[in-house]
């Protein structure tokens, strides 16, 4: 036998119960040693296949969403080398996604407090294209065991501004602006 064309589709079919499938409907087309032409049809049930793959679109879709829309800086890096960052850590800190994609992480962290993989840390981001650091807490994960590694870049320059405001209001008379009396205690003891 010549093996000649063949088709592939999925379709969705209605069973007589009213029950929706995924169908894979193949058909080759033949032509025996005589010359007639058959074609032999094969029906698979792909609804579990269909289902799953349309779960995983649509989680990517979420994740894409998140990713795109968070408000905090997420790279992506595989042995180091960043693959992906989201558009607030490129708008956030000044880099450009080309300045990032296919260099070292090591172009962000500068500083090794904050390039620890699988903890948590905070300390100053020196941002590309401000003059000041920026006060940041970093959060990395291994995602698999191939070396990739999802970093989470949080500001926390705002809180660290109202924590050293409570700090000197602590330390010093609102209306004075002189030290108050447990602060003038404490230094008059060192």
């Amino acid at each position: 036998m010549l093996q000649g064309n063949s088709v592939r589709v999925e379709i969705q079919y209605r069973q007589k119960s009213g029950q929706l499938l995924w169908i894979a409907l193949s058909g080759r087309k033949f032509q025996n040693e005589e010359g007639l032409f058959f074609i032999m049809w094969s029906f698979v049930n792909i609804t579990k296949r269909v289902e799953y793959r349309q779960r995983l679109e649509q989680s990517n879709k979420e994740l894409n969403f998140l990713f795109e829309h968070a408000h905090a800086g997420i790279i992506y890096t595989n042995h180091d080398i960043i693959t992906k960052a989201n558009p607030f850590f490129s708008r956030h800190f000044g880099y450009l996604p080309s300045m990032l994609e296919g260099n070292s992480i090591k172009t962000v962290f500068s500083s090794s407090e904050l390039f620890k993989e699988n903890e948590v840390s905070e300390g100053l981001l020196e941002s590309h294209d401000h003059p000041n650091s920026v006060y940041v807490r970093v959060s990395s994960s291994v995602i698999n065991d191939d070396k990739s590694v999802v970093w989470l870049i949080t500001d926390l320059s705002k809180e660290y501004e109202q924590i050293e405001k409570l700090r000197h209001s602590s330390m010093f008379d609102c209306l004075t602006r002189t030290y108050n009396r447990m602060t003038f205690i404490e230094k008059v003891q060192e």
